[in-house]
């Protein structure tokens, strides 16, 4: 049975409207020039690209390209800030999130917009493809895992509620139910997540629907550092950490269920030893549930849950 909450592009019709595509940065990125000039190709003269530098100086090297762009600058604060701070300065009413490491691909920009002709549409999420720095993936990456690196495959049956990579709002849809919790999302020194799908999951118990784009394609490059299995593992752990923190505000805890998968990881984990792409897809399994059950004795995160909009 389809779920009626998740629509896909093909079902909506209607003229693109404006967007405000946004990238959000530290500003050390080294593909952010180009990152900027992809999304720059994508967009119209009614459009806007914004970019919000979670600390540290503006690049000098954005103020070259040929499409505008507004930069905002904000002690560094982590993504999650850096989303919500796009929430409240955005032109548009359609907000198209883009990370400072992808490269977007042709048809994008219109992909997006015209899901937002169906006013039913609060939220879409695009394919996100990876490449990889020596144009492999790594041995140990297991096909499980690729969505640690960002891998999402749009459609009516992904599993995964979009990625902050490549995904949409609707402005007064995400304001409307608080807009971003600050207490996720990666911060300075700490890998965190979920930030966005937090915020879809808020959306559509709201009402708004999901709007699935396969043709909305962006490409996220792996960097060097992310190709060593102590980084996969390192985000494991705060994976499970901002798994609980999303779980608690939700009210969908599953302690005795995360305990069993705990048990039964440590059962399997000597069998697998022989090989290195299951050793690592079970300690990374392993690190993800530890996380999360931590949150019973340890407060999993600090500070306001989310800003005034």
């Amino acid at each position: 049975m389809e779920d009626p909450s998740v629509v896909t592009s093909e079902a909506t019709n209607g003229t693109p409207q404006a967007i405000t595509a946004v990238v959000c940065t530290l500003g050390t990125s080294p593909t952010l020039e180009a990152t900027c000039t992809s999304i720059a190709e994508e967009l119209g003269e009614d459009d806007e690209l914004l970019v919000i530098v979670d600390g540290g100086l503006v690049p000098e090297r954005l103020t070259g390209l040929e499409h505008p762009i507004r930069v905002v600058q904000q002690q560094a604060s982590g993504v999650a800030v850096a989303r919500q701070r796009a929430l409240e300065d955005a032109s548009a009413d359609v907000i198209c999130y883009v990370d400072d490491d992808e490269l977007v691909c042709q048809g994008w920009r219109d992909a997006l917009a015209k899901a937002f002709a169906d006013p039913t549409v609060g939220l879409a999420g695009g394919t996100i493809l990876v490449a990889w720095p020596d144009g492999a993936r790594p041995r140990w990456v297991h096909d499980e895992l690729l969505t640690s690196f960002g891998m999402r495959e749009a459609g009516a049956s992904c599993p995964h509620l979009p990625f902050g990579g490549n995904f949409a709002v609707r402005r007064r849809a995400a304001v409307s139910v608080g807009g971003f919790r600050v207490d996720l999302g990666p911060r300075p020194g700490r890998p965190g997540s979920h930030e966005e799908t937090e915020l879809c999951s808020r959306l559509m118990k709201a009402g708004w629907r999901l709007a699935e784009v396969p043709g909305a394609v962006v490409e996220h490059h792996v960097r060097v550092e992310q190709m060593r299995p102590r980084w996969l593992l390192r985000r494991a752990w705060y994976q499970g950490r901002s798994d609980a923190t999303m779980a608690t505000a939700l009210d969908e805890r599953d302690d005795l269920v995360r305990l069993g998968k705990l048990a039964g990881l440590c059962v399997v984990l000597p069998f697998v030893a022989f090989s290195s792409r299951l050793r690592t897809y079970v300690a990374a399994r392993l690190l993800v549930n530890l996380g999360y059950l931590s949150s019973l004795t340890v407060p999993v995160m600090f500070g306001p849950t989310r800003p005034n909009v």
